[in-house]
């Protein structure tokens, strides 16, 4: 392995209304253009109310998935966390590298991240009153607008904090159509709207993941960055919930040999919110997302049925130019078109134009053989929903969808044959995609059941339930991936003691009597068969002897074990053998250990 990059965090440091975040880097990797990045926030907020503590949870939010890029590395920080805290992150970035690994192909499970505290131990401040106000993350996207929608409806009307972060090659954050967005949903549903300006996602080359794990940087940080930013929002309010919209899709999972691999898009999964919520659970936080059992297009019709009063305001397409309202040429706006089609409504309401989309999508075909790969979670589900929109859409209504739009004639009439050609091509290769699936109802059950019952009678009225075991092993799968990130903060014991006996004086089994010892008569026929007597081991100059002694298991042993065995770890995949290898060649003050 080679020699791990050293990376430093300094103190978050708060001057007037921004906070800054620095840290080092030694050897300079090609992964930075700066070290340090800010938050602004408006005067709206006092930022000096921010304990701390949370300035640090901030950084590590928007930092910490940059690790498994930059291993093997070390990270020293200059403070202690709570108990377990640090060995919660590593496996939050495990969990991203079997993701990442795993979507690619690749199969390196070693943890190859070190996480080091020195210094004083991390004080929490005052936590916010559990009836607190609400704080929503918003980026005029069709997910944003819905969940702002549901709160209010559920008689919890957030405040809204959006990011404004430059990228290099984009104009998302600072294009019209986001800023009518960010204006009109205040005036609409009487709300208020926090932008917190952000200099991070000029800090790392874009591209410096995308060869070996075909990802952009920001489609790991972005979500952290968001949410990182309303944290801070919450803290400063009194706010005890920070709600960030993420759908079905996301919560897709496979097992991989003993790994556990998420959707590509994992950063703001079920999985990341709720485990971040474990770890800041102490200071009285909690991180949540409403639309967790909604599939995209369920998310669409409650915007184009439910809330038409707000989808014009939709903002989802991050290639578009400042001239554009939308590109109409990538996925995304595909897949918009096809579903406000099927419910009737005008893809232009999204700023689509079909004389350019249709063309530009002629080639596109469900990728049939990956089907079966755990690769790319979540590709077969999005490449078979395309195809049954492609099979419930006649060329007729698309024809009658181009004539509302009004392009020229010509343009129309290209765009009508390239959707027969993709619609022919698609359904050869998958002639029965199946019926439309519905609203993950386990995962509905994951929301608190103060606000269950109104939420699911609200989703209830425009989608129908999926029944509970199409999705029971995506959300067993997810749980346990849960639990086993979580393990190190305590939160849920595995081994319970025996009843009234604490854990540190379980009874110890007693142990079977040892057999009598063979008489010679009995052994008389097979002596020729029993090796000599062992040969007198001495210990090596300058080393000392490790021995195997009798098993005991309750210490950390038996919580190593049940990880294992949770994990399905029980071989050679996971991390486990990296660690006792490193950790035995350590103690034993050799180069390298083998087991």
């Amino acid at each position: 392995m080679s020699t791990p990059t050293s990376i430093r965090l300094a103190p978050p440091e708060v001057e007037g209304r921004t906070v800054r975040f620095r840290w080092s880097v030694t050897p300079e990797p090609s992964l930075y253009r700066a070290t340090s990045f800010t938050l602004t926030y408006p005067e709206s907020v006092d930022v000096a109310a921010v304990p701390e503590a949370v300035w640090w949870r901030v950084a590590l939010c928007c930092l910490h998935s940059q690790w498994v890029l930059l291993r093997p590395c070390r990270v020293v920080l200059p403070v202690r966390l709570p108990p377990g805290e640090a060995e919660a992150w590593l496996r939050l970035c495990d969990a991203q590298q079997a993701t990442l690994e795993g979507n690619a192909g690749g199969d390196d499970d070693r943890r190859a991240i070190e996480l080091i505290e020195a210094g004083p131990e991390l004080t929490e401040g005052v936590p916010p009153r559990p009836d607190g106000p609400a704080v929503a993350c918003f980026s005029g996207g069709r997910d944003s607008l819905v969940q702002a929608a549901l709160l209010v409806e559920l008689g919890s009307p957030p405040a809204l904090v959006t990011v404004s972060a430059a990228r290099e090659g984009s104009v998302e954050h600072d294009h019209p159509r986001r800023t009518r967005a960010l204006r009109a949903i205040q005036e609409r549903r009487s709300l208020e709207l926090i932008e917190v300006t952000s200099d991070l996602r000029m800090c790392f080359r874009n591209d410096a993941a995308v060869e070996r794990y075909g990802v952009g940087v920001t489609e790991l940080v972005d979500t952290f960055l968001y949410f990182g930013a309303a944290l801070g929002v919450a803290a400063a309010r009194g706010a005890p919930t920070v709600f960030l919209a993420s759908e079905a899709e996301v919560q897709d999972n496979a097992r991989n040999g003993g790994m556990i691999i998420q959707h590509r898009h994992a950063m703001y999964s079920g999985v990341a919110q709720r485990a971040l919520s474990a770890i800041l659970a102490p200071a009285g936080f909690s991180y949540d997302g409403l639309t967790a059992s909604l599939r995209q297009f369920h998310v669409q019709r409650l915007l184009s049925e439910r809330y038409v009063d707000l989808r014009d305001l939709q903002f989802s397409c991050w290639s578009q130019t400042r001239e554009q309202a939308a590109c109409s040429a990538c996925s995304e706006c595909r897949g918009i078109a096809l579903n406000l089609l099927a419910d009737d409504v005008d893809p232009a309401t999204a700023g689509i134009d079909l004389a350019t989309l249709l063309p530009a999508q002629e080639a596109w075909r469900p990728r049939v053989d990956e089907f079966g790969s755990v690769r790319n979670v979540g590709r077969r589900a999005s490449d078979l929903h395309t195809v049954r929109r492609l099979a419930g859409l006649e060329p007729a209504r698309i024809e009658a969808a181009l004539a509302v739009q009004g392009a020229p004639a010509p343009a129309q009439k290209e765009a009508l044959t390239a959707y027969t050609r993709l619609r022919t091509a698609a359904l050869e290769l998958v002639p029965e995609p199946g019926p439309e699936p519905g609203y993950r109802t386990g995962f509905l059950a994951l929301q608190p059941a103060s606000r269950r019952a109104v939420l699911e009678r609200i989703i209830a009225e425009h989608v129908a339930p999926e029944p509970e075991e199409e999705h029971e092993e995506v959300l067993a799968r997810a749980n346990a991936l849960v639990d086993w990130i979580t393990a190190p903060l305590g939160r849920r014991s595995r081994v319970p003691a025996a009843p009234g006996v604490p854990s540190a004086e379980r009874p110890v089994r007693p142990r079977p009597p040892d057999p009598a010892p063979p008489t010679e008569a009995e052994l008389a026929g097979y002596r020729h068969l029993i090796p000599g007597r062992e040969p007198v081991l001495a210990a090596p100059a300058g080393r000392r002897v490790l021995r195997v002694a009798e098993t005991l298991l309750d210490g950390n042993e038996r919580a190593y074990v049940d990880e294992c065995i949770d994990g399905n770890w029980i071989s050679s995949a996971g991390s486990f053998v990296g660690r006792f290898e490193q950790a035995f060649a350590q103690a034993s003050g050799c180069a390298y250990g083998v087991a």
